[in-house]
């Protein structure tokens, strides 16, 4: 089997005490380093859903109060073509 940043199969795997490196060596003469990014990876995709909820509160909250312009601006930003036509 292969992993990326390998062209050929992978014979050594090690994982480093600090348990987020590993380390693999393959038949194509490569030794790669890995990085466990998992733990970033997901607290970015959760700020990104809290910031996405907060603006999608925001729009709620201007077109309830018949401030338009600024509820077309975090529609549009949302990318929410539909929510757009409800300012207009």
């Amino acid at each position: 089997t292969t992993i990326d940043g390998h062209t050929d199969k992978v014979w050594a795997l090690d994982l480093a005490q600090d348990g987020k490196t590993l380390v693999s060596g393959g038949a194509d003469s490569r030794i790669v380093v890995w990085q466990d990014s998992t733990k970033e990876e997901e607290d970015a995709k959760r700020d990104a859903e809290e910031q996405n909820i907060l603006m999608e509160q925001q729009l709620s909250n201007h077109l309830r109060h018949k401030e338009y312009k600024q509820a077309l601006e975090i529609a549009l930003e949302l990318d929410k073509p539909r929510q757009a036509l409800k300012v207009t």
